[in-house]
């Protein structure tokens, strides 16, 4: 009966749910003593878990600045386990518990532009033990992406020269609107401005996009009041990680003018930019002038005859310049002697100016011929070429050609 009464009481103990343990009571048949026993029930505990680090150490650099490593399980796979930055010295510790006996892959990442660009001489596949671990990674050499480009006009540097790097990928669409719209849809890219030599330098150009860059120089930006196109040359380079050069050089045009005749006075040439801006002035009698070093573009020539008159003649002209070849250009004025030969008979014109120079000249008959003279005294002599019975007519004329006249000499009288 006692026994029952025991085990009753472990029941009930059970039944109530104590978690301080089990309180059975049992009493002693030979006396009437109650002696109490506390039973503490014992719960299975779990092994708690090992941590496991590996610690990373990367070489090879002089700065360890926006440098992360990542963790992946699967070696091409496109999910990060994590991304973490390295701190100044190029260290990091991870928790790797979670990989034991497992195999995984690091990368080494640079940061840029919220962009984690790989490292991929970098990539480590580790085995994580049980055991903490240390890894070293050398890194390949910085790779630097600063370009110096050198610009030119002709054969000399050109100081102050905009030039803007353009990622290649970027460049069609601007180079259709460049020539129209000028720098105005530059102002996004990087830009720098030429020194004393000629050079324009850019430090750490971005490769997020890619490595291939267009340089482009601009030699004159659009005057949208005159119509004028951008004018510009470019180069291209593939940024390779090293500082690397290339130069743009603008190819300067030539201008040759040829005078219609040879005119014996001296002629002046002035040309300008369509803003009014004096290129060159040249002062010549010869029947040949060359400007060159000429930037391309459009020009305004303007030859002028009879400096010093009250009213010396003048040619206009547009000239457009594009720096591939000779721009050529004929420069008439108007005549300031008439020959005019009244018989149907041709004659000899001689006419002798005022500089004692003498010249010939076959004038047909009933034919006019209109020639050049320096201004003052000139001497004209005529004679019979043909159509006479004995003698050939002769005659001789003596007239003055002043500034901004025409001179007319009929003959025969």
């Amino acid at each position: 009966m006692k026994k029952i009464i025991l085990l009753l009481a472990v029941l009930l103990s059970f039944s109530c749910g104590k978690d301080d343990g089990l309180v059975v009571t049992k009493q002693s048949s030979s006396s009437s003593t109650t002696t109490t026993t506390t039973v503490t029930p014992v719960s299975p505990t779990s092994k708690p878990k090992t941590k496991v680090k590996l610690s990373i150490a990367l070489s090879g650099r002089s700065s360890y600045s926006n440098i992360y490593i990542s963790l992946r399980k699967q070696k091409n796979g496109k999910i990060y386990e994590f991304i973490k930055p390295v701190d100044v010295n190029g260290n990091l510790t991870l928790d790797v518990s979670d990989y034991t006996d497992k195999t995984v892959y690091l990368s080494v990442h640079h940061k840029e532009n919220e962009i984690y660009n790989i490292i991929k001489e970098a990539d480590q596949t580790v085995s994580i033990g049980k055991q903490d671990d240390n890894l070293v990674i050398q890194l390949p050499k910085e790779k630097v992406y600063d370009v110096t480009i050198t610009v030119l006009k002709g054969e000399k540097p050109a100081a102050g020269i905009a030039v803007y790097a353009i990622n290649k990928w970027l460049w069609k669409s601007t180079d259709e609107l460049l020539a129209s719209m000028g720098t105005s849809i530059l102002s996004a890219f990087p830009t720098a401005k030429t020194d004393a030599q000629g050079h324009a330098l850019f430090k750490d150009l971005s490769i997020s996009i890619s490595n291939e860059y267009i340089f482009v120089a601009i030699y004159k930006d659009v005057v949208a009041t005159l119509g004028d196109k951008c004018i510009y040359e470019s180069a291209a380079l593939v940024l390779n990680g090293e500082k690397q050069q290339a130069e743009i050089k603008q190819q300067l045009g030539k201008l040759k003018l040829y005078l219609d005749t040879n005119y014996p006075e001296s002629i002046q040439f002035t040309l300008k930019t369509l803003m009014a801006k004096d290129i060159n002035k040249k002062v010549s009698t010869s029947n040949e002038v060359l400007f060159d070093a000429i930037e391309p573009g459009e020009y305004i020539l303007t030859a002028v005859k009879g400096e010093g008159c009250v009213t010396p003649e003048e040619s206009v002209y547009v000239i457009k310049i594009d720096g591939t070849e000779t721009k050529k250009q004929t420069i008439s004025f108007k005549k300031n002697l008439v020959l005019n030969c009244t018989s149907s008979n041709p004659y000899t014109a001689t006419v002798t100016d005022s500089n004692g120079n003498k010249i010939s000249y076959r004038v047909g008959g009933k034919q006019k011929m209109m020639i050049n003279v320096p201004f003052g005294k000139v001497k004209i002599e005529i004679k019979q070429i043909s159509g006479y019975l004995f003698f050939p007519t002769k005659e001789s004329y003596s007239r003055s050609v002043r500034c901004g006249d025409i001179l007319s000499v009929s003959f025969p009288s």
